[in-house]
């Protein structure tokens, strides 16, 4: 399975950083506006009642997108594409992300991972946009972004046994 960097790029970096800046001019530009309002026309409940709405909309869509940079997009501001490793090990786990650290990112593999796929190898967390039909236990070959995690392929190698596992990977790398 191949992933795109640029799909990393913009859905776990640009837009989130995009939505941050949109949501905190609009929670400043509504505080001021509902402040303003208070001062000249009073202070009413159903004034109070809107501003309140809308700060509450601005923090949700805040800590959702804060949320997908702290979970590797910071990273990607700095770390490109050609700075991939390549490591080979056993899957020992397999989670599914929720929408608060990857966003739902389009692909071919889909199966039922509406968020990413959180896989553990060799001790190594590493994230992708679907696990596909990889299963905990598969030895695959991963070609991994070192400081985001975000993987850009992944291939299950066929016929790999776990003892050449250990005769192939002395150091667990």
């Amino acid at each position: 399975m191949h992933f795109e960097y640029t799909d990393y790029v913009m859905g776990c970096m640009v837009l989130p950083i995009c939505v941050i800046l949109f949501a905190v001019t609009f929670f400043i530009f509504v505080l001021l506006h509902g402040l303003t309002a208070i001062k000249h026309n009073g202070f009413s409940y159903r004034k109070l009642v809107h501003i309140v709405l809308a700060l509450l909309v601005c923090c949700f869509f805040f800590i959702l997108n804060i949320g997908r940079l702290f979970h590797g997009g910071f990273y990607l501001v700095a770390e490109r594409e050609h700075d991939a490793v390549k490591m080979q090990g056993t899957i020992s786990d397999i989670n599914d992300l929720n929408r608060f650290s990857f966003p739902e990112l389009k692909n071919v593999y889909k199966d039922g991972q509406t968020n990413g796929a959180q896989l553990i190898i060799n001790g190594i967390t590493c994230i992708a946009i679907s696990s596909g039909d990889l299963e905990v236990g598969d030895f695959v070959t991963v070609t991994y972004l070192p400081r985001s995690k975000y993987i850009l392929s992944i291939e299950k190698e066929i016929g790999v046994t776990q003892k050449a596992q250990s005769y192939d990977m002395p150091n667990g790398t």
